[in-house]
């Protein structure tokens, strides 16, 4: 397969659509007990606040991933290590030896995931919260003296001090778990938020039908992000920790009695509450945001880059989007041939005039949870026809995949060979990622249609 590249165009989608470094709230900004710390856009930590135990005082090394709690924090470096610095009383700043993806500091104990996505703890064990189940996770929040995981099928399994109710999460699949003192929030598959455990200040109590795009507890005040960019709050409010800013933001964490964002348009931090020791006053600082991986094996070849009509192709009419795409229930594979792709720009969110076709396959890790398999998005051609009605559109800033619409047929295997199925069409999907290492897509948003005639353009 030949490549046709427009200079920076093809390189951008090979590069920054399988490898984005994924930016959740808990991942890389995190509102803890006395400090505050974010990973910055060179990808060094940053604290601010409190230092008795020297928790704010962040190796001089580039991170993926931090958390931190009371007076530790942890991270995960850039070789998928882990490394633990403040207070180790308990041993919870002791990080144990492998490779992880995903790390959350408790009170004197922490956990993260390891590569074979299984669970490891360490530091106080007391109510067993240092003793995980087995099995493999995609996901996991540690709180005072509990802490609850997400497995790969989306449900929720919790483990430690359940005094309040808080290791019993409702039945159900979620795409976000995260944890408060005594209570625990989960983001459902449809994007609603269900909270259970100790109620005293209302930190249980999301707002009703609301659609969040991400969510964090505190230790007994929660705060979401909405499909809209605005945040809400609720629970304990005694220093307006749970008062909700004015603005859009991209990410959001709830710590002890203040809160801490990134704005959707600039990255830069945004915190609220309780400011003893300056730890709701953050640094000038942009967070870190999706960088694009230079190591890519599918880069296209290098005289293509360098001079474009070496490769270029016998232009083809573009396919339509909902007449490319099977679900193979054996393989769980969902396969999108041929689609045509728009960017946006990172800083305006606006529709940019470059645009390319792409073939991927998606495998499916779960309820409504795809995985970009390794090397298989390709690049087929460029496309600059405004004109287009049906693309996929890539916004690098959110990290999210908007598809207008999609016909997906399941191909079921009856033994004597492979046939196509029941069709479902569906319209107004988004796909988000949701995992620090590996390109795994959610879908966070989609309807069930009749038609595609209502998601074309004019």
């Amino acid at each position: 397969m030949k490549y046709l590249i427009s200079k920076g165009l093809a390189l951008t989608l090979l590069l920054l659509l399988p490898y984005l470094s994924y930016a959740d709230s808990p991942l890389v900004i995190f509102a803890g007990n006395v400090h505050s710390c974010a990973i910055q856009d060179d990808s060094t930590v940053i604290c601010w606040g409190a230092n008795p135990y020297g928790q704010k005082n962040a190796p001089d090394e580039k991170f993926l991933q931090i958390s931190n709690y009371y007076n530790t924090t942890c991270g995960i470096l850039k070789n998928n290590s882990l490394t633990c610095w403040g207070y180790n009383g308990y041993g919870e700043a002791n990080s144990p030896g492998g490779s992880y993806s995903q790390v959350s500091t408790g009170y004197n104990h922490s956990c993260a995931i390891k590569d074979d996505e299984s669970i490891k703890c360490w530091g106080h064990n007391h109510s067993g919260r240092a003793t995980p189940p087995k099995g493999k996770f995609s996901q996991l929040s540690s709180g005072l003296y509990h802490n609850c995981a997400l497995k790969t099928d989306g449900k929720v399994v919790c483990w430690g001090l359940n005094s309040s109710g808080e290791g019993k999460p409702p039945k159900g699949t979620f795409t976000q778990i995260t944890v408060g003192n005594a209570y625990s929030c989960g983001l459902r598959t449809d994007n609603t938020v269900a909270c259970w455990g100790k109620n005293n200040y209302g930190q249980t109590n999301p707002e009703y039908g609301a659609k969040f795009s991400q969510i964090s507890a505190g230790t007994d005040h929660a705060c979401g992000v909405k499909i809209d960019g605005t945040i809400d709050c609720w629970g304990y409010n005694n220093y307006s920790q749970a008062s909700t800013p004015s603005g859009k933001f991209s990410k959001v964490s709830a710590g002890y009695q203040h809160s801490c964002a990134v704005r959707l348009d600039d990255s830069t931090v945004h915190c609220w509450g309780f400011n003893t020791d300056g730890r709701a006053s953050p640094p000038d600082i942009t967070v870190l945001k999706p960088k694009e991986d230079p190591t890519d094996p599918t880069d296209p070849p290098k005289e293509c880059e360098e001079d474009p009509s070496k490769c270029e192709e016998t232009e083809e009419p573009p396919l339509e989007l909902e007449e490319l795409a099977f679900y193979d229930t054996d393989t769980k594979i969902l396969t999108l041939s041929a689609i045509l792709i728009t960017f946006v720009d990172d800083f305006t969110l606006e529709e940019t005039d470059e645009k390319a076709i792409f073939e991927a396959e998606l495998e499916n890790k779960g309820k409504q949870r795809f995985e970009l398999l390794p090397w298989s998005l390709k690049l087929v051609k460029m496309y600059n026809d405004k004109d287009t009605t049906k693309y996929i559109k890539y916004i690098s800033k959110t990290s999210e995949l908007e598809i207008p619409c999609l016909k997906v047929a399941r191909k079921v295997n009856l033994g004597g060979g492979t046939v196509t199925g029941k069709i479902v069409l569906y319209k107004d999907i988004i796909l988000r990622q949701r995992h620090i290492k590996y390109p795994i897509f959610e879908i966070t948003q989609r309807t069930e249609t009749t038609s595609c005639s209502d998601t074309e353009k004019e």
